[in-house]
Protein backbone atom coordinates (compact mmCIF):
# COMPACT_ATOMS: atom_id res chain seq x y z
CA UNK A 1 0.00 0.00 0.00
CA UNK A 2 1.11 3.63 -0.18
CA UNK A 3 0.74 6.24 2.55
CA UNK A 4 -2.16 8.94 1.77
CA UNK A 5 -1.08 11.18 4.49
CA UNK A 6 -1.42 11.26 8.23
CA UNK A 7 -2.28 7.50 9.55
CA UNK A 8 -4.47 6.42 6.82
CA UNK A 9 -2.76 3.96 4.84
CA UNK A 10 -4.44 2.53 1.34
CA UNK A 11 -4.31 -1.23 0.99
CA UNK A 12 -3.97 -2.47 -2.90
CA UNK A 13 -5.29 -5.86 -3.27
CA UNK A 14 -3.31 -8.53 -4.27
CA UNK A 15 -6.02 -11.51 -5.48
CA UNK A 16 -9.66 -10.80 -6.34
CA UNK A 17 -11.30 -9.05 -3.95
CA UNK A 18 -14.59 -9.76 -2.22
CA UNK A 19 -16.44 -7.25 -2.48
CA UNK A 20 -15.75 -3.25 -2.54
CA UNK A 21 -13.68 -2.65 0.75
CA UNK A 22 -14.50 0.60 0.94
CA UNK A 23 -18.83 0.60 0.69
CA UNK A 24 -21.34 -2.11 2.22
CA UNK A 25 -22.67 -2.78 5.51
CA UNK A 26 -20.03 -5.70 6.13
CA UNK A 27 -17.35 -3.06 5.49
CA UNK A 28 -15.84 -3.82 8.87
CA UNK A 29 -16.05 -7.32 9.07
CA UNK A 30 -14.03 -8.34 6.56
CA UNK A 31 -10.62 -9.30 7.54
CA UNK A 32 -7.91 -7.38 6.02
CA UNK A 33 -3.98 -7.85 6.37
CA UNK A 34 -1.25 -4.84 6.35
CA UNK A 35 2.56 -5.08 5.64
CA UNK A 36 4.52 -2.64 7.41
CA UNK A 37 7.68 -1.62 6.18
CA UNK A 38 10.53 0.29 6.60
CA UNK A 39 10.74 4.27 5.81
CA UNK A 40 14.18 4.62 3.95
CA UNK A 41 13.49 7.73 2.65
CA UNK A 42 16.37 9.28 4.80
CA UNK A 43 18.74 6.88 3.63
CA UNK A 44 17.51 7.42 -0.33
CA UNK A 45 18.43 11.65 0.51
CA UNK A 46 21.40 11.44 2.04
CA UNK A 47 22.12 8.76 -1.66
CA UNK A 48 20.35 11.44 -3.53
CA UNK A 49 22.32 14.01 -2.00
CA UNK A 50 25.83 12.10 -2.74
CA UNK A 51 25.13 11.11 -6.16
CA UNK A 52 24.87 15.29 -7.24
CA UNK A 53 28.25 15.95 -5.63
CA UNK A 54 30.57 16.52 -8.65
CA UNK A 55 33.24 14.23 -7.19
CA UNK A 56 33.39 11.82 -4.18
CA UNK A 57 37.26 12.35 -4.91
CA UNK A 58 37.61 13.77 -1.11
CA UNK A 59 35.58 10.69 0.56
CA UNK A 60 37.26 7.88 2.03
CA UNK A 61 37.58 5.07 -0.33
CA UNK A 62 34.93 2.86 1.36
CA UNK A 63 32.87 5.69 0.70
CA UNK A 64 33.37 5.31 -3.08
CA UNK A 65 33.14 1.68 -3.31
CA UNK A 66 29.66 1.99 -1.18
CA UNK A 67 28.59 4.31 -4.03
CA UNK A 68 29.31 1.89 -6.48
CA UNK A 69 31.68 4.45 -8.09
CA UNK A 70 34.85 2.21 -8.11
CA UNK A 71 33.83 -1.49 -7.95
CA UNK A 72 37.85 -2.36 -8.48
CA UNK A 73 39.44 -0.17 -6.35
CA UNK A 74 42.05 -1.31 -4.30
CA UNK A 75 42.80 -0.08 -0.19
CA UNK A 76 46.47 -0.18 1.00
CA UNK A 77 47.16 -2.56 3.58
CA UNK A 78 45.65 -1.41 7.19
CA UNK A 79 48.80 -2.74 8.96
CA UNK A 80 52.67 -3.14 8.62
CA UNK A 81 53.44 -6.63 7.51
CA UNK A 82 54.68 -7.17 10.91
CA UNK A 83 51.86 -6.21 12.83
CA UNK A 84 49.48 -7.74 10.73
CA UNK A 85 50.84 -10.81 11.07
CA UNK A 86 50.90 -10.70 14.65
CA UNK A 87 47.15 -9.29 14.92
CA UNK A 88 46.46 -11.76 12.18
CA UNK A 89 47.41 -14.87 14.25
CA UNK A 90 45.82 -13.25 17.71
CA UNK A 91 42.35 -12.45 15.66
CA UNK A 92 42.41 -16.15 14.47
CA UNK A 93 42.26 -17.39 18.34
CA UNK A 94 40.22 -14.57 19.62
CA UNK A 95 38.13 -15.99 16.88
CA UNK A 96 37.86 -19.62 18.51
CA UNK A 97 37.29 -18.13 21.45
CA UNK A 98 34.67 -16.18 20.96
CA UNK A 99 32.76 -18.57 19.21
CA UNK A 100 32.61 -20.83 22.41
CA UNK A 101 32.29 -17.82 25.10
CA UNK A 102 29.31 -15.79 22.20
CA UNK A 103 27.86 -19.26 21.06
CA UNK A 104 28.26 -17.94 17.69
CA UNK A 105 26.69 -19.68 14.90
CA UNK A 106 28.03 -21.12 11.79
CA UNK A 107 27.36 -17.63 9.54
CA UNK A 108 28.07 -15.52 12.58
CA UNK A 109 31.68 -17.03 12.64
CA UNK A 110 31.82 -16.71 8.94
CA UNK A 111 31.07 -12.92 9.20
CA UNK A 112 33.97 -12.61 11.93
CA UNK A 113 36.30 -14.98 9.99
CA UNK A 114 36.23 -12.61 6.80
CA UNK A 115 36.50 -9.53 8.92
CA UNK A 116 40.00 -10.82 10.54
CA UNK A 117 41.44 -10.98 7.22
CA UNK A 118 41.26 -7.67 6.91
CA UNK A 119 44.01 -7.59 9.26
CA UNK A 120 46.59 -9.81 7.47
CA UNK A 121 45.43 -9.10 3.38
CA UNK A 122 47.83 -7.32 1.22
CA UNK A 123 45.46 -5.72 -0.81
CA UNK A 124 41.48 -4.67 0.25
CA UNK A 125 39.41 -4.17 -2.60
CA UNK A 126 35.65 -3.29 -3.20
CA UNK A 127 32.73 -5.33 -2.93
CA UNK A 128 33.98 -7.97 -5.83
CA UNK A 129 34.57 -11.32 -4.37
CA UNK A 130 38.48 -12.60 -3.15
CA UNK A 131 40.19 -12.86 -6.98
CA UNK A 132 42.22 -15.63 -4.98
CA UNK A 133 42.15 -19.04 -3.20
CA UNK A 134 45.14 -17.29 -0.86
CA UNK A 135 43.13 -14.57 1.51
CA UNK A 136 46.59 -12.57 1.83
CA UNK A 137 45.71 -11.67 -2.16
CA UNK A 138 42.91 -9.80 -1.76
CA UNK A 139 39.84 -9.53 0.29
CA UNK A 140 36.11 -8.08 0.35
CA UNK A 141 36.62 -4.41 2.08
CA UNK A 142 33.04 -4.06 3.23
CA UNK A 143 30.75 -7.05 5.37
CA UNK A 144 26.62 -6.60 4.67
CA UNK A 145 25.09 -8.40 7.72
CA UNK A 146 21.24 -9.04 6.74
CA UNK A 147 18.55 -10.30 9.59
CA UNK A 148 15.05 -9.99 11.12
CA UNK A 149 15.12 -8.41 14.02
CA UNK A 150 16.26 -10.13 17.23
CA UNK A 151 18.39 -12.62 15.02
CA UNK A 152 21.73 -11.55 16.34
CA UNK A 153 23.49 -8.73 14.07
CA UNK A 154 24.09 -6.47 16.79
CA UNK A 155 26.00 -9.33 18.50
CA UNK A 156 27.49 -10.57 15.72
CA UNK A 157 29.02 -7.31 14.99
CA UNK A 158 30.14 -7.00 18.95
CA UNK A 159 31.69 -9.76 18.57
CA UNK A 160 33.37 -8.53 15.79
CA UNK A 161 34.79 -5.45 17.63
CA UNK A 162 36.06 -7.06 20.04
CA UNK A 163 37.97 -9.82 18.56
CA UNK A 164 39.94 -6.57 16.26
CA UNK A 165 40.54 -4.81 19.55
CA UNK A 166 41.80 -7.57 20.79
CA UNK A 167 44.15 -8.79 18.50
CA UNK A 168 45.36 -5.19 17.35
CA UNK A 169 45.89 -4.60 21.62
CA UNK A 170 47.97 -8.22 21.35
CA UNK A 171 50.15 -6.84 18.24
CA UNK A 172 50.81 -3.77 20.32
CA UNK A 173 49.17 -1.51 17.43
CA UNK A 174 48.33 2.06 19.46
CA UNK A 175 47.56 3.89 16.22
CA UNK A 176 44.52 2.04 14.70
CA UNK A 177 41.31 2.95 15.99
CA UNK A 178 37.95 1.00 15.40
CA UNK A 179 34.74 3.56 14.93
CA UNK A 180 31.05 2.34 15.85
CA UNK A 181 28.20 4.00 14.17
CA UNK A 182 24.55 3.68 13.83
CA UNK A 183 21.36 5.66 12.37
CA UNK A 184 20.13 5.67 16.52
CA UNK A 185 21.87 6.08 20.13
CA UNK A 186 20.18 3.08 21.12
CA UNK A 187 21.51 1.07 18.28
CA UNK A 188 25.28 2.24 18.97
CA UNK A 189 25.04 1.35 22.85
CA UNK A 190 23.32 -2.33 22.02
CA UNK A 191 27.24 -2.90 20.28
CA UNK A 192 29.12 -1.43 23.25
CA UNK A 193 26.94 -3.21 25.69
CA UNK A 194 27.68 -6.21 23.74
CA UNK A 195 31.58 -5.37 23.90
CA UNK A 196 31.00 -4.72 27.84
CA UNK A 197 29.63 -8.44 28.47
CA UNK A 198 32.44 -9.93 26.24
CA UNK A 199 34.91 -8.43 29.17
CA UNK A 200 35.97 -5.48 26.37
CA UNK A 201 35.62 -2.07 27.79
CA UNK A 202 38.43 -0.43 26.09
CA UNK A 203 36.20 2.26 24.38
CA UNK A 204 34.98 5.97 24.60
CA UNK A 205 31.54 6.64 23.97
CA UNK A 206 30.92 9.92 21.99
CA UNK A 207 27.66 12.22 22.27
CA UNK A 208 24.80 13.55 24.09
CA UNK A 209 24.86 12.33 27.97
CA UNK A 210 21.14 12.28 28.33
CA UNK A 211 21.13 9.87 25.08
CA UNK A 212 23.29 7.41 26.30
CA UNK A 213 22.19 4.39 28.25
CA UNK A 214 23.91 3.96 31.79
CA UNK A 215 25.78 1.33 32.13
CA UNK A 216 27.79 2.98 29.13
CA UNK A 217 28.15 6.52 31.07
CA UNK A 218 31.49 5.58 32.84
CA UNK A 219 32.88 5.66 29.26
CA UNK A 220 30.72 8.36 27.91
CA UNK A 221 33.04 11.74 26.61
CA UNK A 222 31.02 15.02 25.81
CA UNK A 223 31.68 17.25 22.95
CA UNK A 224 31.32 20.74 22.31
CA UNK A 225 32.17 22.92 19.68
CA UNK A 226 34.09 26.07 20.62
CA UNK A 227 36.71 24.71 22.31
CA UNK A 228 35.60 25.53 25.93
CA UNK A 229 36.33 22.94 28.53
CA UNK A 230 34.91 24.23 31.33
CA UNK A 231 31.57 25.13 29.07
CA UNK A 232 31.57 21.76 28.10
CA UNK A 233 31.85 20.01 31.25
CA UNK A 234 28.85 22.55 32.70
CA UNK A 235 26.60 21.06 29.85
CA UNK A 236 27.59 17.53 30.58
CA UNK A 237 26.78 17.70 34.28
CA UNK A 238 23.24 19.68 33.14
CA UNK A 239 22.30 16.97 30.85
CA UNK A 240 22.95 14.36 33.33
CA UNK A 241 20.94 15.91 35.79
CA UNK A 242 18.26 15.98 33.42
CA UNK A 243 18.04 13.18 32.56
CA UNK A 244 17.74 11.66 36.62
CA UNK A 245 15.39 13.90 36.69
CA UNK A 246 13.34 12.62 33.89
CA UNK A 247 14.50 9.01 35.05
CA UNK A 248 12.38 9.95 38.76
CA UNK A 249 9.64 11.69 37.15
Amino acid sequence: GARDGGSTVRLLALGRAPCDLSQGPNFRRIPCAAIRVANIQNEIALMEMLERLPSVAQFAPIVQMLMRRSDEQTLPPLLPPGVASRASTAASNHLAQLAVDRDLNPEQKSVLSDCSSWLSSSTVVGFAPRRSSDASESVCAAQLVHGAFGAGKSHTLAAAVTMLARALDDAKDDTTRILVAGATNSAVDTVLRGLQRAGYTGFVRVGSMRRIHTDILPHAVHSATGGDEKATAADAIKEIQTALREARS
